[in-house]
């Protein structure tokens, strides 16, 4: 299984209930990390398969210059599992519905009156920017590309993100979190900064980890569902290694619908702006 990072806890859950479903089924899992390198993420999966693994789940780095690469291996005939979707890739795949889980959180926001609300972008497919905009325009909002903010994906990046997400004008007063992990540690931050959540700013994530219920502000999100996730990329690399190579193999594409989950992050329908 090879994964771009393992920082985010909801990717953790994911490797562990996949080794939890290969293991029912009589396989083991061997995890690789990438970094989000596209060059390393080549080398892993080469040295994997030198190593003789049955097949290879790929959670895809954001850099989609391995396309190529990732078509050779399956015209040779290669069990290998994409977690998301490349255009043009004639793969099996498996996809949470980011793009929708994006769009009922936007969407949800809007209906409590928000018009002005922050987009953390991340380092990250077109899925979640589709999703945002989509939302914006269903309801006839111009989308403002100042309040989408491109930023590194780590804890340590929050004080940053806050301090540009501040000095917008005027301020916002919603922001989509890019993921729990950090719209938790965002709440934290914008709370020492005098800014209440949701009195002053409402805040949503993405993925529903676990600590999104407990969160000092217990925060409105879209759970991802990993479980599903994990069980469908398993059931999918055992029929590529059992059925792959049987003449008339039609390759899959799943795609696992995402569930709103809210809570108190957003607070209640707001004045008109």
């Amino acid at each position: 299984m090879v994964i771009p990072d393992i920082e985010n806890p909801h990717v953790s859950t994911l490797i562990q209930k996949t080794q939890n479903y290969a293991h029912q089924s009589g396989y083991s899992v061997i995890l690789s990390i990438t970094n989000n390198d596209v060059e390393l993420e080549k080398k892993y999966i080469e040295t994997l398969l030198h190593k003789g693994v049955d097949g290879v789940i790929v959670n895809h780095t954001v850099d989609t210059r391995g396309k190529k690469y990732l078509q050779e291996l399956v015209d040779e005939g290669i069990p290998i599992v994409l977690l998301g979707r490349i255009e043009g890739l004639e793969i099996d795949s498996l996809l949470s519905d980011i793009e929708k889980g994006v769009y009922l959180l936007i969407e949800h926001l809007i209906k409590l009156g928000h018009k002005r609300i922050v987009f953390l972008k991340g380092h990250t497919t077109q899925y979640r920017v589709t999703g945002y905009k989509s939302a914006l325009d269903k309801y006839n909002i111009p989308v403002d590309e100042n309040l989408i903010i491109e930023h590194g994906q780590k804890l340590e990046d929050l004080p940053g993100i806050v301090d540009r997400i501040l000095l917008i004008n005027p301020r916002p007063t919603a922001v989509f979190g890019f993921n729990d992990y950090l719209a938790i540690g965002l709440v934290t931050l914008l709370e020492e900064r005098g800014i209440r959540v949701p009195d002053d700013m409402a805040v949503v994530g993405l993925d529903n980890i676990n600590l999104s219920k407990y969160a000092r502000v217990p925060l409105t999100t879209v759970d991802l569902k990993p479980d599903l996730v994990a069980k469908g990329s398993i059931d999918l690399i055992i029929n590529k290694i059992t059925n792959g190579k049987n003449n008339g193999y039609k390759f899959q594409s799943i795609t696992i619908e995402p569930e709103m989950i809210i809570r108190q992050s957003c607070g209640r329908l707001i004045k008109s702006i």
